[in-house]
């Protein structure tokens, strides 16, 4: 009896080379989906720390306003006399004293973390990043600084600051004057900067007290 027979048409490579692609495909497809997740987690911590950071930057500059106020005081946290003529910038605590400050620092720009701008100017959170030179550093003149300037927390000793702005009170019977308060923090260079602002004022021109009036995040 004779088996019919057969004619072999090679099916089995490319049916093994059909699995192997799509598992291929498979592995990429989840390899993909692993490393979006892990930027996606980088980035939500990176924005987590950026803005404890820059939270604590405003306090820490809350800190050196009411410095000024100390027994002990420094030239930052001291006005000089009425004819004395200061080349460094300076924490007032009166109109007048403002007026000063107006005169130490050029006009427009900043020193130290100090400005005393002529008129209220709206800043994005790229245009702070750009003067990040000019800023405050955290401890840098509240004797905070060993502790955040070590590895373990790089984000306030590298990429951070404040900015403390003086303007005269709109309000008469205010004698001193209001600080507008900026604190930008950025957890890496590949990460969006957080900046907050916050308007504070002190309670008078002799007392180590203040007051929170306002605040909000700058957008980019």
């Amino acid at each position: 009896m004779k088996h019919p027979q057969r004619t072999h048409q090679g099916w089995a490579l490319p049916t093994v080379m059909a699995v192997l692609g799509l598992g291929a495909l498979s592995a990429m497809s989840l390899s993909r989906g692993l490393w979006l997740h892990a930027n996606l987690l980088r980035s939500d911590g990176d924005e987590l720390r950026a803005r404890w950071a820059a939270e604590a930057l405003l306090r820490e500059a809350e800190q050196d306003l009411l410095a000024s106020f100390a027994a002990i005081k420094d030239t930052r946290h001291s006005t000089p006399a009425p004819a004395a003529l200061s080349s460094t910038p300076f924490i007032p605590h009166t109109s007048a004293g403002l007026a000063q400050l107006k005169k130490a620092l050029p006009s427009g720009l900043c020193m130290d973390g100090i400005c005393a701008p002529d008129t209220l100017e709206s800043t994005s959170a790229t245009q702070w990043l750009q003067r990040l030179s000019t800023a405050a550093r955290y401890g840098q003149y509240t004797g905070g600084g060993p502790v955040w300037d070590s590895p373990i927390n790089p984000t306030l000793a590298e990429r951070s600051g404040y900015w403390l702005e003086a303007f005269s009170s709109a309000d008469a019977t205010q004698t001193t004057p209001l600080w507008r308060i900026t604190a930008l923090a950025q957890a890496s260079p590949r990460s969006a900067p957080i900046v907050l602002q916050a308007w504070w004022q002190g309670a008078s021109d002799t007392t180590a007290d203040g007051r929170w009036l306002s605040w909000h995040e700058v957008l980019p």
